[in-house]
């Protein structure tokens, strides 16, 4: 359970990050990173230290229930934004292109950067233990 609770945390904030970047411009993306974690925070204080707090007032079923309660502000917050502008879309002549353009680019510009090697390593030994 918790390594697909783990691997659902990892995909909220890998989607929390490309929406934050499809709607800030280049100039608002530091202040969109801060304003994101800041965000972070301020719910781990929240379900933390408010849930210890509030269990010597109320119930623990009780404090569960309004710490669920709390997922809403961020689902009325989707639903009540708009969608981000569509950015011009490469149109691609073929699979080849698409692969070329998607995959071998990307690959190739990160293989010539320097310390990539230690890049990769950390990669592969993140989880290691």
């Amino acid at each position: 359970i918790t390594d697909r609770l783990l691997n659902n945390v990892l995909a909220q904030d890998i989607v929390v990050d490309a929406y934050r970047i499809n709607i800030f411009s280049k100039k608002e993306q530091a202040a969109g990173a801060a304003v994101n974690t800041l965000g972070y925070r301020i719910g781990m204080i929240f379900s933390g230290a408010g849930a210890l707090f509030l269990s010597d007032i109320i119930s623990w079923n009780k404090v569960y229930a309004l710490m669920s309660l709390g997922t809403l502000v961020g689902i009325i917050a989707i639903l009540c934004s708009a969608e981000p502008k569509q950015k011009i879309r490469t149109k691609y002549k073929d699979v080849s292109d698409f692969i070329k353009t998607s995959v071998i680019a990307p690959l190739s510009d990160f293989f010539k950067r320097p310390n990539y090697l230690t890049i990769l390593a950390f990669i592969f030994f993140y989880q290691f233990s």
